[in-house]
């Protein structure tokens, strides 16, 4: 019983410190997630859901997140740089998402989140350029889409787009 007590008391001093150390993480900035379609009359965009960004000292925190549940994510792509021009692109400036730094593969009919954790070591100033893009399918009409963070378009594409996102600094409460 007495070890069990040095124990509890142990694991309790431990939470205390770790509570105390943890730092105030920042609010997530977001964006809407946009599936494209390109259609003979005119680019049909809806908005599915969002990608929340936020960091810690030490991680970037990337998250896509569908809000309207017809949806799925089959897979997603994410890169993120340190300009533009550091996103892969072809010479015409449409997007290689083959080529994007992160990649995720989701079975069994698709998810409706997911994160991704980058160690932000390597990225020398506070201005970060994100592509977060995503293969969607629709549950009802079974369409496949491409889905896009909305922000900036890239040059040689229509409806592929890249936003930034300025890291915060996190100070000790």
């Amino acid at each position: 019983m007495e070890k069990l007590l040095r124990i509890l008391i142990s694991f309790f001093i431990v939470l205390a410190f770790t509570a105390i150390s943890l730092p105030h993480f920042a609010v997530a900035d977001s964006t809407p997630l946009m599936a494209c379609r390109d259609t003979n009359i005119r680019d049909v965009n809806t908005n599915i859901g969002d990608v929340f960004v936020w960091n810690d000292p030490t991680y970037l925190y990337i998250t896509y997140k569908i809000s309207d549940t017809r949806w799925r994510m089959t897979k997603t792509h994410l890169h993120v740089a340190m300009s533009p021009g550091d996103i892969p692109q072809t010479n015409k400036g449409n997007p290689i998402t083959g080529r994007f730094h992160y990649k995720g593969l989701f079975e069994n009919g698709g998810g409706l989140d997911y994160m991704y954790i980058i160690n932000l070591a390597g990225f020398n100033g506070s201005k970060l350029y994100i592509a977060a893009h995503a293969s969607v399918r629709n549950g009802e009409t079974h369409e496949n889409e491409d889905a896009w963070a909305a922000g900036e378009e890239f040059p040689g594409s229509k409806g592929a787009t890249y936003f930034t996102y300025t890291l915060k600094t996190i100070m000790p409460q």
